[in-house]
């Protein structure tokens, strides 16, 4: 009985991935016209806003809550100084960090903007009850925080699981490390059944 709840706990009926590429499509669909209008991509947009509203100011900032990688921030941000809507600024104590500030300029199109997003998430949200949309930021922030709080250690273990899925139970897979002990952990007793007996 034990062992069946636990299986029901580790194998959840939810695919994260489906849930999180439909709230993404249904954004990007309803503002990439709306940015486009302005001359902007959406990570464009994204990187702009961010710095204009203060929330991040430095490319290792922006790749924490702008959803696309370092790469195509870093060529959002050229794009947006060329278009002078961003200027860089090197800190007089470390001059190897380079802070993103929004122009003016850059501030003016934020301005234009985010009341034309405010109405696109308004339609996104509409028909979910505040307590709904709560849940489901406390529960998108906790997932966030699971995923960024996993340690380096732990991350390998799941690799070495997964590369070596035809290991034998006691068959090292790196120093002090066997199969066995590894799908042993909580963690990763989902991963049991690649594992051969012996």
């Amino acid at each position: 009985m034990a062992e069946s709840s636990r299986k029901e706990r580790d194998e959840p009926n939810v695919d994260l991935r489906a849930l999180c590429t439909g709230v993404i499509r249904g954004y990007v669909s309803l503002a990439t016209g709306t940015v486009a209008e302005a001359g902007l991509t959406l990570p464009q947009w994204g990187v702009l806003e961010r710095c204009a509203r203060g929330q991040a100011n430095t490319v290792t900032e922006l790749t924490e809550i702008v959803p696309v990688d370092q790469a195509s921030i870093s060529r959002a941000a050229d794009s947006l100084v060329r278009q002078g809507l961003l200027q860089r600024q090197r800190q007089s104590h470390d001059r190897r960090v380079v802070r993103l500030e929004a122009t003016d300029q850059g501030q003016d199109v934020v301005r234009q903007l985010l009341p034309e997003i405010a109405a696109i998430y308004a339609m996104l949200l509409e028909g979910i009850q505040d307590d709904d949309l709560q849940t489901f930021v406390r529960v998108s922030r906790r997932i966030s925080a699971n995923a960024r709080g996993q340690s380096a250690l732990e991350r390998r273990k799941v690799t070495s699981v997964l590369r070596h899925s035809r290991a034998l139970p006691r068959q090292e897979l790196g120093p002090t490390v066997t199969a066995k002990a590894l799908v042993e952990n909580p963690r990763l007793r989902h991963l049991q059944p690649i594992v051969r007996p012996a």
